[in-house]
């Protein structure tokens, strides 16, 4: 991970440079001065004539359309910064487009700039850059007014390099920068980074170890290790509901790639709560991913749902079990069938009955 300090920043500047090479050969156009000084003007009509030709500007444009981002006039900054955008938006997401290198290094050269300009042009490289910028965004990770605009912008950039960096990062900045560089490394799905994310989840920090969940359940891989869970009820109320939003979504990608073993026993769990355990989405979402199971534990399991005091989870229950594929259902329902009587043995009539409609 690339250090702090001027000396780095520095650095930085001479790599902006030497990437400008490649566009030092362009010529500016012609009319380069009256375009900028149709937006410095102020002058609506004269920033809507130059806008029109933003795109056909010469990329080095963007040098000086970065200082008027910092203009005391406002239609001026929403001249350069429209103007910009346009420039930026001009070469899509053709990885080919001739003008995509030198628009994306004039872009860079701005994060050598003022913090106005330094924000602008990390959201309008997180649209445009690619692998070759990532040496070039990454020191400012260590700078703490722009760590969230510097991720912001990694997170963006489809490319390896990319999540190789944040998983270095998660294992060496301090804990203050680590949950937002989790949920980067979540938002990229880096499988990488569970490893060091297994370890957060055992952090006494009960924030950090929730918050390392979310992202291995985002991520959708399985820790080596088993990992424990917390003590549910040590948790605070928000961070209750974001553990098991984590630990049903990650159940939910288990079944997606056929490990079934591991959401069939935190399903089970889950289901065999009392009914003040959990809120009812908890057990709603447990009800709908357990259907997905299609064996008879699980079945069995949903069946018990239908004698909750809540409608809606024995709502819920009922439209998983008519849904619910497989023939271990079926024999699981007819023994339910036989071995329960009132409301419950009611619905499970009606239940089979819908099945074979």
């Amino acid at each position: 991970m690339t250090t702090t300090t001027k000396s780095g920043r520095g650095v930085m500047a001479a790599a902006s440079t030497a990437l400008l090479a490649t566009a030092a050969g362009n010529t500016a156009s012609a009319d380069q001065d009256a375009f900028l000084e149709g937006i410095s003007s102020g002058d609506s009509k004269k920033i809507a004539q130059a806008w029109k030709t933003a795109e056909k500007q010469d990329p080095s444009v963007i040098l000086p359309l970065g200082k008027l981002l910092s203009h005391e006039t406002f239609a001026v900054r929403k001249g350069a910064s429209e103007c910009l955008l346009k420039l930026a938006h001009s070469i899509g997401k053709d990885n080919k487009c001739p003008r995509r290198k030198a628009i994306t290094n004039y872009f860079l050269q701005l994060l050598e700039c003022d913090k106005t300009s330094q924000v602008f042009a990390f959201r309008t490289l997180s649209l445009i850059a690619d692998g070759d910028s990532v040496p070039y965004i990454v020191p400012f990770l260590n700078d703490d007014d722009l760590f969230e605009e510097a991720i912001f912008c990694l997170e963006r950039i489809p490319c390896p390099s990319v999540g190789k960096v944040l998983v270095e990062a998660l294992g060496i900045f301090p804990d203050q920068h680590k949950p937002r560089i989790m949920a980067a490394l979540a938002h990229i799905k880096e499988a990488k980074a569970v490893p060091l994310l297994a370890e957060l989840f055992k952090s006494d920090d009960k924030e950090l170890a929730v918050l390392a969940m979310k992202a291995i359940s985002r991520i959708g891989v399985k820790p080596e290790e088993r990992l424990s869970p917390p003590d549910y009820k040590s948790l605070s109320f928000r961070q209750q509901k974001m553990y098991m939003d984590s630990v049903l979504r990650f159940c939910d990608e288990m079944i997606k790639q056929g490990a079934i073993d591991i959401p069939k026993g935190i399903l089970g769990e889950i289901l065999k709560q009392e009914d003040d355990e959990f809120e009812e989405q908890i057990f709603c979402a447990a009800i709908v991913s357990a259907s997905k199971l299609t064996d008879a534990d699980a079945a069995k399991a949903i069946c018990k749902q239908l004698g909750r005091t809540s409608y809606i989870i024995r709502d819920t229950a009922e439209k998983a079990l008519v849904c619910m594929k497989g023939d271990a259902v079926d024999a699981v329902l007819k023994e339910a069938l036989q071995n329960t009587d009132g409301d419950v043995k009611q619905k499970i009539s009606e239940i089979i009955k819908k099945r074979q409609a």
